[in-house]
């Protein structure tokens, strides 16, 4: 059944967001030392059973980063783009690394979205430990690339049965002028949204 959320715990999850993207924006120029924008234009909390519908169906062919958090909360983390703006992303991040071998290429490749992905996931949940006042652990992230469905349908399944809410998050990526559209979503556990929101709207 559908939750109706306060706006102060709206409001408090809106300045966990935007506190986040600052960090994960320095974070990422540093990493590739290039001046990276990340912003949220869409933020939403939403039944985990709508996120398929809101991504833009199962067919839709998407890369996907998964990671755990543990520590004093549970949940999961997912980041993902459409493999065309995945592809792009990695153009523009490894633009000074010349294709020499197509197989290598492809394991550069894979490894830039997960670093990325690493740094963007840490920036979160290091934000989130910080307001919270808690200690959070990330796992190693698991890469995924198929259509969304073959990528969150399992996923969901084992989500549901712990979290009824997601933190939606419409991410886009600027780098060298180009905006790159993607989805950041967390997935935190009852228990844990509950906290969550609790300790954030205290701030």
């Amino acid at each position: 059944m559908a939750k109706n959320f306060s706006e102060t715990e709206l409001d408090a999850l809106k300045e966990f967001v935007n506190i986040s993207t600052a960090h994960a924006a320095t974070a990422l120029s540093k990493m590739v030392d290039k001046t990276i924008q990340v912003q949220v234009p869409q933020m939403k909390l939403v039944p985990v059973t709508e996120i398929p519908k809101l991504l833009g169906g199962s067919s839709l062919q998407v890369v996907g980063l998964y990671f755990r958090i543990s520590g004093n909360m549970s949940g999961s983390m997912l980041i993902l783009f459409p493999k065309s703006t995945a592809q792009k992303l990695v153009e523009l991040l490894l633009a000074d690394i010349i294709e020499e071998d197509a197989m290598e290429f492809r394991g550069i490749e894979k490894s830039a979205l997960m670093e990325l992905g690493n740094v963007l996931t840490n920036s979160y949940l290091n934000a989130l430990a910080e307001m919270l006042n808690i200690r959070l652990l990330l796992s190693v992230p698991h890469y995924g690339e198929d259509e969304l469905g073959a990528v969150v349908d399992m996923l969901l399944i084992e989500l549901a049965e712990a979290a009824d809410y997601a933190l939606l998050m419409g991410t886009t990526i600027t780098l060298e002028g180009t905006d790159l559209a993607g989805h950041f979503i967390m997935f935190p556990d009852n228990q844990s949204l509950d906290m969550m929101l609790s300790k954030i709207g205290m701030h």
